[in-house]
């Protein structure tokens, strides 16, 4: 959990609060600046953060090694899985294209809100459970940092 808090940082669709500052500052290829400036101090964070676990849950680390050991949680629905994976590949090959794009055109410029808006059409286009998941959306911490800007 800590790690995926901490890498949502580098990226502007990482959290709502990078998405507001990548949208509204005007950044250029907000991507590459945030990979730029904030995978360095991402990595010595990970780094740093693993040490402190470390040190304070010693006895969770007393036999640790790097092989993950859970169980994994039975999928309840298959159709909504299947959704998901489309969801996020389809999030990561338009995250990919802006990037490639803003190398290569950097006049064109792949709006973030349709990236995300794109990524999401499947889960609300072909979920049954639409309307469901659409009503449980956080829009709260969205709505909450879009007023602080």
């Amino acid at each position: 959990m800590f790690a995926i808090t901490i890498v949502s940082v580098t990226t502007p669709t990482g959290n709502p609060q990078n998405f507001i500052i990548a949208t509204n500052s005007g950044i250029k290829n907000s991507f590459l600046v945030f990979i730029k400036y904030l995978f360095l101090p991402t990595i010595l964070n990970l780094i740093f953060t693993f040490f402190v676990l470390k040190l304070f849950l010693k006895k969770y680390f007393k036999n640790f090694n790097f092989v993950v050991d859970h169980s994994q949680e039975p999928i309840k629905n298959h159709n909504l899985a299947v959704l998901s994976k489309i969801s996020i590949y389809t999030l990561l090959i338009l995250i990919i294209l802006k990037i490639i794009v803003s190398i290569l055109k950097p006049n064109i410029d792949i709006k973030l809100v349709y990236i995300t808006t794109i990524s999401c059409l499947p889960i609300v286009v072909f979920s049954k459970e639409r309307f469901k998941i659409i009503k449980n959306v956080d829009y709260y911490t969205f709505d909450k940092n879009l007023r602080r800007c």
